[in-house]
C-alpha cells in the first residue's frame, strides 16, 4: 500500500492524512465507497503536492531538559537560518528518569514507541535523531522497532556510546567533547571555543547551547537560556547549492 504523505502545521508538527481530511471536513460528502475512493485519491495528490521535503530533526534533550527548555530551543532553531532547511521538534528528558545509563529507557518507553511509530508511518520523510548527553540511549531503543533504512540518521552529542543496533541500521555520527565514546564507528572531536580547558561542563553543553559558560557547574542549568548551536548539522546533512547561503551560524566552535 502506498504510504500516506505528511504535512507540517504552522508549528511544524506533522499532520497525518486522516487529520488533513478531517480538517477539510470532507467525510460527510462521500456517500458511497466509490466517492470515498475518489476523494482519497484527490487528497493524496493534493498532499503530495503540498508536503514539505525538509528533513525532520528530532532533538532529545539530556538530563534536566524540561518542556520549557525544549520550547525555547524549538523557537530558536526555527528562527535561525536552519529553519528554512529543516523541521524541528524538541523532546524533554523523560519525567522521573535519572542521568545514569539504562534509567532513561524505563521512563521513556512511551516516547520511544511514539517516535518509532512516527518514523515507520512516514517512510518517504528523512528523520535525523539527535540525542545529547544521557538521552543518547534513546535512539538505540527506537532502532529496535525499525528496519534498516537510509531515511533515518542518528547524531549522538557527547553521550554514552552509540548502541550497535543504531550503527548497524542507520548512518550514525558521534560528536565527542568530554565523553570517550570509543565504540562509535564514526567519531568526531568537538572543540568548544569559549570554554576554558578544564571546564568540562561548559564543553558538554556548548555543543547544543551557545550560552553555556566556563562557570557552569550544575548539569540541570545547562539547558537554561537556550541559544541553539547547530553547526554540526552541516556535516550530517550538508547544504545544497540552493540553500548553502542559509547554512548557519558562525563557526564559534565546531568539529575538528
Amino acid at each position: 500500500m502506498m504510504p500516506y504523505p505528511v504535512l507540517s502545521s504552522p508549528d511544524n508538527r506533522i499532520i497525518s492524512f486522516s487529520a488533513f481530511r478531517s480538517i477539510l471536513g470532507l467525510f460527510d460528502f462521500c456517500s458511497s465507497p466509490r466517492d470515498n475512493l475518489i476523494m482519497n485519491l484527490i487528497l493524496l495528490l493534493l498532499m503530495n503536492c503540498l508536503a514539505q521535503a525538509k528533513p525532520t530533526v528530532i532533538f532529545f534533550g539530556g538530563w534536566g531538559a524540561s518542556s520549557a527548555d525544549m520550547a525555547t530551543w524549538e523557537t530558536g532553531v526555527r528562527q535561525s537560518s536552519y529553519g528554512s532547511r529543516f523541521d524541528f521538534q524538541g523532546v524533554p528528558y523523560p519525567r522521573g528518569a535519572g542521568w545514569h545509563q539504562g534509567n532513561v529507557l524505563t521512563h521513556g518507553q512511551q516516547e520511544i514507541i511514539n517516535f518509532a511509530n512516527l518514523i515507520k508511518g512516514n517512510p518517504q520523510r528523512e528523520f535525523i535523531l539527535v540525542a545529547h548527553s544521557s538521552a543518547s540511549q534513546l535512539p538505540g531503543e527506537i532502532a529496535k522497532y525499525l528496519p534498516k533504512t537510509s531515511h533515518v540518521k542518528v547524531v549522538i552529542l557527547d553521550g554514552f556510546n552509540a548502541a550497535a543496533a543504531v550503527q548497524d541500521k542507520f548512518p550514525t555520527i558521534c560528536y565527542s567533547a568530554t565523553m570517550a565514546m570509543n565504540s562509535c564507528r564514526k567519531k568526531v572531536s568537538f572543540a568548544a571555543m569559549g570554554c576554558s580547558p578544564k571546564a568540562h561542563m561548559c564543553a558538554h553543553f556548548r555543543m547544543v547551547n551557545w550560552t553555556a559558560t566556563s562557570g557552569l557547574t550544575n548539569t540541570r542549568l545547562g539547558y537554561q537560556n537556550f541559544t541553539p548551536y547547530l553547526s554540526w548539522l552541516d556535516q550530517v546533512s550538508p547544504p545544497t547549492s540552493d540553500n548553502s547561503k542559509a547554512g548557519g551560524q558562525d563557526e564559534r566552535g565546531g568539529a575538528r
